[in-house]
């Protein structure tokens, strides 16, 4: 729908207004209400008519700076520039399907240059990462190299220790061989005449092995005095001979010697087996008792109630036989709770208690005798040590 000559005026006015015109718009012409050729031309230049098309005043300023300079070309001169632009261009001359083929040549080539810049720009990427690991195994390298310069420092300076503690022990080694022979060294002649040297492997050692037999001997017959001299007297009995040393190889005293490591590890098997299965079998004794004396318990029962309903005197009220029902139920029940308790608490640590005294073992002698031992022996290896 074509717009009037009044909006349109109105229009062009805003419109001239915004690009900086101050003076007023003359009336339209007849032909821009008709909505033909001016009317659209009127349109279109409302369209463009925008500050972004419109020159500001410091570009007008600028431009009038370079009108009084002689830089702005005009008339011939304009029309002289122009050609010359023209004929450097280079596209006289040249028909259109030549410059078709010139365009399509030089987008091929831009198509190459593209393709390679995508390969360089991947190659530099590739190289980028590279660098990167590298510089990262560089570091690492520096890292590696330095703790090595360091345990190696470590490593030379310990060498140099053992070193010198090595030497320092030689020469130890050397002054205590000296000393050694120097001590086993013959002493020399009053003429001055040199003497032999004599190693301990030359030294005859048996004196010194008679002399360490000849001190157990005594040792062992004096810890014999000492313990056994007078234990006769204190456990009442005659003679030193009855006590002494027993040999427990001898296999006359194999009953004092005990079974071996096998039998003892046979017997301890044994004993934790009698010894988990105890509480298991008696638990079940005890059960069996009980269900025994529960029957008998139930058949006696059976019996007085039989006498009692044979007995005339015996009340034939209903109520009272419930009243006596109802008590005798109740006194079942506590019962029966406290045979639970007894069964589930009270029973299996009674049983535990029976099964440790069933396996402890009773000792028999003269305590007074063992106790007068026992110090006597005390007071005996106090005085040897």
């Amino acid at each position: 729908m074509a717009a009037g000559p009044a909006s349109l005026h109105q229009r062009l006015e805003t419109c001239a207004a915004n690009v900086g015109y101050r003076g007023r718009v003359r009336g339209l012409p007849k032909e821009a209400s008709g909505g033909g050729k001016a009317a659209h031309f009127l349109q279109w230049l409302c369209g463009q008519l925008v500050p972004a098309n419109a020159f500001s005043q410091s570009e007008l300023d600028k431009f009038e700076e370079m009108k009084k300079t002689g830089v702005v070309l005009e008339g011939a001169e304009l029309r002289e520039a122009l050609g010359k632009i023209e004929g450097c261009s280079g596209s006289e001359g040249k028909t259109m399907e030549q410059l078709r083929a010139e365009i399509s040549c030089l987008e091929q080539s831009v198509s190459s240059l593209k393709t390679q810049l995508q390969s360089i720009n991947n190659i530099q990427t590739t190289l980028s990462v590279h660098q990167a690991g590298l510089l990262k195994e560089r570091e690492e390298e520096s890292l590696t190299h330095s703790h090595t310069v360091s345990s190696h420092q470590t490593a030379l300076h310990t060498a140099q220790q053992d070193n010198e503690m090595v030497n320092s022990a030689v020469e130890g080694l050397g002054s205590a061989v000296d000393d050694v022979i120097s001590f086993h060294q013959h002493p020399q002649g009053e003429e001055g005449g040199g003497g032999e040297l004599s190693l301990f492997s030359h030294t005859s050692s048996e004196h010194y092995s008679s002399a360490e037999d000849a001190y157990l001997t005594e040792l062992t017959a004096y810890t014999k005095k000492q313990f056994f001299q007078g234990i006769a007297v204190m456990a009442h009995t005659s003679g030193e001979d009855e006590d002494g040393l027993v040999d427990l190889n001898d296999p006359a005293n194999i009953l004092m010697r005990g079974p071996s490591s096998e039998q003892y590890s046979s017997h301890c098997r044994e004993l934790t087996r009698l010894k988990n299965l105890y509480p298991v079998v008696e638990s079940q004794r005890v059960s069996d008792i009980l269900a025994e004396e529960y029957a008998e318990a139930v058949c006696r029962r059976a019996e007085e109630l039989v006498s009692e309903l044979r007995d005339t005197s015996s009340p034939l009220d209903s109520s009272l036989l419930r009243q006596h029902i109802g008590e005798r139920r109740g006194q079942l029940s506590h019962l029966q709770s406290e045979t639970c308790h007894l069964a589930r608490q009270q029973l299996p640590n009674l049983i535990h208690d029976v099964a440790t005294l069933e396996i402890s073992t009773i000792l028999h002698g003269d305590y007074s005798l063992k106790m007068a031992r026992q110090d006597y022996f005390t007071s005996k290896q106090d005085t040897v040590l």
